[in-house]
């Protein structure tokens, strides 16, 4: 059995592994080649999902620095990345940037049409919200 927590469950056959974030391009790194943004797996992961639904997708000239952007401001957490490659069947990659540094709200925006999906892994904002939920108030 497979089973992801933050916490151990105490099982005597139990083996932890932690997982670490993925990787993202150095804050200093500024204009990288689409070839140099792709051995980041914060920028692997994004683009896999987006060719998911527009096949002819990839890290190009043109798009590099709105992907960099993306996958910072994102933090590489792979779900809020999945969710951002579901964006772009409304909008480019240049508007969920911009949108990303200019939207206050832009948490609602991120959002899956997956019908199959739990309502936590929906958009971005009901992730953190049912995260939220779990704490017990001891911090």
């Amino acid at each position: 059995m497979l089973a992801t927590s933050r916490t151990p469950l105490r099982l005597s056959a139990e083996f932890e592994y932690h997982v670490l974030p993925l990787s993202l391009p150095p804050e200093l790194m500024t204009a990288p080649t689409p070839a140099t943004l792709m051995n980041y797996e914060a920028v692997q992961l994004f683009v896999a999902r987006v060719q998911q639904h527009q096949h002819e997708f990839m890290a190009t000239a043109a798009n590099v620095t709105p992907i960099l952007t993306l996958c910072r401001r994102l933090e590489g957490i792979p779900l809020a990345l999945e969710l951002a490659a579901a964006a772009l069947r409304r909008m480019s990659v240049n508007q969920l940037a911009e949108l990303l540094q200019t939207e206050t709200m832009w948490l609602h925006q991120l959002h899956s049409p997956a019908r199959d999906l739990p309502p936590r892994q929906r958009t971005l904002y009901q992730a953190i919200a049912w995260s939220y939920s779990l704490l017990d108030g001891k911090l």
